[in-house]
């Protein structure tokens, strides 16, 4: 539930760590302080907070990559379709893994362990779903995703990159270390 919440809880605090969200400390003997407290320094001597040097402040480019650190820390997620999981991957720019299979196809069965495997090591980040198709219990929006890519067989793999736009789609087994060139090309 809080997975889809980590990039911006990472973004809030980040910036409660650089200072940029932080409210000063006030007089806590006057109930109606409004006026920050001396603070004690890292010397541990008081300092009057006006004559504080100001944090310094990242520049965008650098807030940016900041924050790409965190995202890119995340542990890769692999779980059962659903459109909002989905579309808030899409959203956040998490690159997605969509394997489309069928609870009876053999292939599929065997590319499952192969799967689940990759995803409990990974080390880089990706949202990848497993996608139900082609069986009596598919849902309304596995086959809306499955007709959105023009999946009609198991066993189909489509990557999209960071932007949303498909960089690779296959078509069976996949190896370990196929699966791993594949993750690249969407994670770099």
């Amino acid at each position: 539930m809080l997975k889809p919440l980590l990039p911006i809880l990472s973004v809030v605090a980040l910036t409660i760590f650089l200072g940029q969200g932080c409210q000063p400390i006030l007089n806590q003997d006057d109930p109606q302080a409004t006026t920050p407290t001396n603070q004690i320094t890292d010397t541990g001597t008081k300092q009057d907070p006006t004559s504080m040097p100001a944090p310094s402040a990242l520049n965008e480019k650098e807030m940016m990559e900041d924050t790409k650190a965190i995202v890119d820390s995340r542990k890769p997620i692999y779980e059962d379709f659903t459109q909002a999981k989905y579309d808030a991957a899409i959203a956040n720019g998490d690159p997605v893994y969509l394997y489309f299979f069928a609870t009876w196809c053999p292939t599929c069965r065997a590319q499952a362990p192969i799967n689940e495997r990759l995803f409990n090591t990974y080390n880089g980040f990706v949202h990848a779903f497993r996608i139900n198709i082609l069986d009596n219990d598919v849902n309304a929006e596995e086959k809306a995703i499955a007709e959105q890519f023009n999946v009609n067989r198991q066993h189909t793999s489509v990557l999209l990159d960071k932007n949303g736009t498909e960089a690779k789609r296959t078509i069976g087994t996949r190896s370990n270390t196929q699966l791993l060139n594949d993750l690249e090309l969407i994670t770099k």
